[in-house]
């Protein structure tokens, strides 16, 4: 049976340029630092659901070529091949799937199989100087028109065959890149460009946000060419390509100006109006980190994130007692997730610690395996508590990597907060699920992963219960880390725009790293527990003192309260109602309007 990943002598034509695959692992990590300037050099994106050593493995197997020399920055792997040919054959592999994701491999070097470094330096001086005299920086402008005859071009031979042209431009985009050009219109005209030129594509891989392109004077004939740029080249404002035959065919312009949505102007004409445009694609609410639908429940949230949180970092069993048997508690792992630069090398082990007992909805079809991850009631949830890392949330440190937004929650008097934020894993699981090994073996055996800094959401229904406050409802979602982008721009100008800062919003920390609690039913205090979150005390002091009223769980006792108060039946008759509508609010609101003509006056007080 053949087993994946093996090394070993190859199959067919197998050019095993290194010895095995597990060889050419160990020879990778020696020489991370130690590029060979013989060698032709790749750069991979697409990948970083997985390992290096996995993605170099697996290239191995579909391109029958080894990659040498692998180091990583960021979510970009580059690598090394002997000769142009292992490097046209692994470029081809552009477009695969691979852990989740697409792959995109093209080939990043200058020189190729040049032998020289001085003059493989020399070159990049050259693309330095050449983009000096060519960019304008008021403008944000790079000019490149006629490039192909440009002198200093032409002197070093920098375009001497085909190879070398397309070459030569990805070298040029990455040399702009890492001098930190800003570029909003960049000039093509007159360069011989046609409908199999990569110039365009490679220029949208570094530089995705330009909105003026020229083109004109080239030899660009089908919509193809523009078809492939479509998805890169979104915030495009305005495109010349007159002097090109296709700039002849109407139905090919109408075509583009619909590839682009937000292009205003093509060869001169208007072809949106783009203040009407603008209307259309900015949202007209600016976005913002912080949402309350009233001070009340401003306070009440607040105060429950700041302590709850300081729980779950110092002694999670504590906030058993927020959750009561009908309470409901389920996670989720996101691993599709697009991950920040600054994750480097997220492996699927990783997740080794979420996965066993993750309830992704797209992933967990069967009925059995969705109600077994669902945690219900106190000793259930606890269980899930303990299964889940160890972690840190610095929100009193870093209020501006939270998000909290806070609605009421009228079918239980309660309100429903979510916060999206992040947390550091800092230990492993004090008692983890236990996976079964199938098969037995080392190969099976559970690999403890890496403790890593994560992203999360997380969704509360909260309730009033007792003298405190009750979790009904606990869902929490865990993904690869990507930061704060979501809200930043909202929060660096939150002074000029009057919008509140976080920090302002969440409490200052208690002196005692864990707050005490108060459970449901014991005096009122200063703890989670206690009173915070608004109620009507009136009426709370009737449900709760009717002996009527004894046997019921205190999401039942609101719901009694809240259907009492709307419908203005007695009590009687008001838990009758319930029970026949299975404590479902919505279904007890439909059955007493379809039965209120036959419901009898005393009924009501």
């Amino acid at each position: 049976m053949y087993r994946g990943g093996r090394g070993g002598r190859g199959r067919g034509n197998y050019r095993n340029t290194g010895g095995s695959h597990y060889n050419n692992q160990n020879n990778n990590n020696q020489n991370n630092s130690n590029f060979n300037d013989n060698f032709i050099t790749l750069e991979i994106t697409g990948w970083d659901n997985a390992t290096q050593n996995d993605l170099v493995g697996f290239l191995s197997r579909k391109t029958r070529v080894q990659l040498l020399n692998v180091q990583t920055n960021g979510r970009i792997l580059q690598g090394q091949v002997r000769n142009e040919r292992d490097a046209n054959d692994l470029v081809k592999a552009t477009g695969i799937r691979f852990a989740s994701q697409t792959l995109n491999i093209r080939i990043v070097d200058l020189i190729g199989n040049s032998g020289s470094s001085t003059h493989k330096v020399n070159t990049i001086d050259l693309l330095r100087q050449l983009l000096r005299q060519r960019y304008n920086s008021n403008m944000k402008m790079l000019d490149l028109t006629n490039l192909i005859n440009d002198q200093m071009v032409v002197s070093n031979g920098l375009l001497n065959n085909n190879s070398m042209s397309s070459k030569f431009f990805t070298a040029l985009m990455k040399v702009a890149e890492q001098e930190k050009l800003i570029l909003d219109s960049v000039n093509l005209s007159m360069n011989n460009l046609d409908d199999h030129t990569r110039w365009v594509s490679e220029l949208a891989v570094q530089f995705p946000n330009v909105k003026n392109l020229a083109l004109s004077g080239n030899n660009i004939k089908k919509i193809e060419f523009f078809d492939r740029l479509k998805s890169k080249l979104t915030v495009l404002r305005e495109l010349i390509i007159q002097g090109n035959p296709i700039s002849q065919d109407v139905s090919s312009l109408k075509r583009i100006v619909q590839m682009f949505p937000r292009l205003v102007i093509i060869d001169g004409n208007q072809v949106r109006d783009e203040q009407k445009l603008s209307s259309i694609l900015n949202f007209p609410i600016k976005a913002k980190h912080m949402f309350f639908e009233n001070d009340s429940l401003q306070n009440a949230a607040t105060d429950f994130i700041n302590s709850f949180l300081n729980c779950w970092d110092n002694n999670r069993m504590d906030l058993m007692q927020l959750y009561t048997q009908q309470s409901q508690f389920s996670y989720q792992l996101d691993t599709s997730s697009v991950a920040d630069s600054t994750s480097i090398n997220i492996s699927q082990t990783s997740w080794n610690n979420y996965s066993s007992q993750s309830r992704n909805l797209k992933k967990v079809s069967q009925e059995r395996s969705r109600m077994q991850r669902l945690a219900i009631g106190q000793e259930a949830i606890s269980k899930f508590f303990l299964s889940l890392p160890q972690t840190r949330h610095n929100i009193q440190q870093t209020p501006q990597n939270y998000s909290i937004e806070t609605l009421a929650y009228p079918p239980l008097n309660g309100m429903m907060v979510i916060l999206h934020g992040e947390f550091e894993e800092i230990a492993q699981p004090h008692q983890p699920f236990q996976e079964k090994n199938v098969g037995g073996g080392r190969r099976n055996q559970k690999i403890t992963p890496k403790l890593q800094k994560r992203s999360f959401d997380r969704t509360w229904i909260i309730v009033p219960g007792g003298s405190g406050m009750l979790v009904v409802s606990d869902l929490l979602m865990v993904r690869n880390y990507c930061a704060n982008k979501g809200w930043i721009n909202e929060s660096n100008n939150s002074q000029s725009t009057g919008a509140t800062p976080l920090s302002s919003s969440v409490p200052t920390p208690a002196p005692t790293p864990t707050p005490t609690l108060t459970p449901p039913g014991s005096a009122p205090g200063s703890g989670l527990g206690s009173s915070i979150l608004p109620t009507n005390t009136a009426s709370n002091s009737i449900v709760n003192e009717d002996p009527r009223l004894a046997t019921l769980n205190p999401i039942q006792k609101e719901l009694v309260m809240k259907v009492g108060k709307e419908t203005n039946l007695k009590l009687d008759f008001v838990l009758m109602l319930c029970e026949q509508s299975g404590w479902n609010y919505d279904v007890a609101g439909q059955n007493f309007m379809a039965s209120r003509a036959n419901i009898p006056m005393d009924a009501f007080n």
